[in-house]
Formats: structure tokens, C-alpha cells, sequence
């Protein structure tokens, strides 16, 4: 009896390592996402939190946190059949191009606070408006992205 008890514990240490080391990007930065909701309307937009935190000894280079939101997004979204969805920006694609964000220092474990917007309405799959069903979002900053939260988008 003791000796499955232990073993259950080992597995559950084993897996809260392995969910804490999927956060933590290969170049040391950790992203964590925060919906301000789940379920939204096709006409709605969700709100995203990301926190951006250097566990690395080393300080990193990143965008500033005030980069993100019309032009650059700090998030990837699919649906269910793991189709990338396209948020609107296409116009700032050539804005960001000419007038790109100086880069700051996050320092070691420093954190940054990024919010950005899903206006659902206004995005797409394949040139297709969104439809309503169940849609997954990561935060994506730089090479490191987030766990998956899910959104359902429902009809008005």
C-alpha cells in the first residue's frame, strides 16, 4: 500500500515538472495567458493578460510590452481543426515593417504585463469570417508560447 501511494506521488511530482518545463521557453523566458472570458460573442472581443517572465540568469531581449495589441499580437488562435486564425492587422503588417519596436532588456527574473485584444468579429480562418464553435488560444512572444486556454464563440 505504501509503496503505491509513493509511486502516485512520484507520477504527480513528474507531472507538475513536466507542465512547469512546457511554459518555460528553450531561451529561458516563461509566458502564462489570462482570458478575461470563455464563452464570447462572434460580435465580441476577448481580453488577454500575458505575463512574460525571464527564469533565466541571464537578461533577455524582447519587444515592449506596449508593441503588442493593433499591429502585433501576442497570441495564436486555431480552431478546432487546428487552422491557424487570422486576427485583423494586415494593414499595420506594412507600418511594422517600416517603423519596427526598439527592443528592451527583461532582466533576470524580471516580468512583463502585456495585454492584447481577439476581436473575434473581425478575424478569419482560410480568408473565412469565424464561425461559432470552440476555438484554442496560446500566448505566442517570441519563441515562447503559453498552455492553451479554450474560447467557445457562440452566435449573438
Amino acid at each position: 500500500m505504501y509503496a503505491r501511494a509513493r509511486s502516485r506521488v512520484v507520477i504527480a511530482l513528474l507531472a507538475f515538472v513536466a507542465a512547469c518545463a512546457e511554459s518555460v521557453g528553450p531561451d529561458g523566458m516563461q509566458l502564462d495567458i489570462a482570458l478575461d472570458k470563455n464563452v464570447v460573442s462572434i460580435s465580441d472581443s476577448v481580453h488577454l493578460t500575458l505575463t512574460l517572465s525571464n527564469v533565466s540568469p541571464a537578461p533577455i531581449r524582447v519587444v515592449p510590452a506596449d508593441a503588442y495589441g493593433v499591429c502585433m499580437h501576442a497570441f495564436q488562435a486555431f480552431d478546432a481543426q487546428g487552422r491557424p486564425v487570422t486576427p485583423p492587422s494586415a494593414f499595420c503588417i506594412m507600418a511594422a515593417s517600416l517603423i519596427a519596436p526598439a527592443p528592451v532588456y527583461l532582466a533576470p527574473l524580471e516580468r512583463m504585463t502585456i495585454s492584447d485584444w481577439w476581436v473575434v468579429g473581425q478575424s478569419h480562418v482560410d480568408l473565412q469570417p469565424l464561425t461559432p464553435g470552440v476555438y484554442r488560444v496560446r500566448g505566442a512572444v517570441g519563441p515562447a508560447h503559453s498552455a492553451e486556454r479554450t474560447v467557445q464563440i457562440v452566435a449573438q
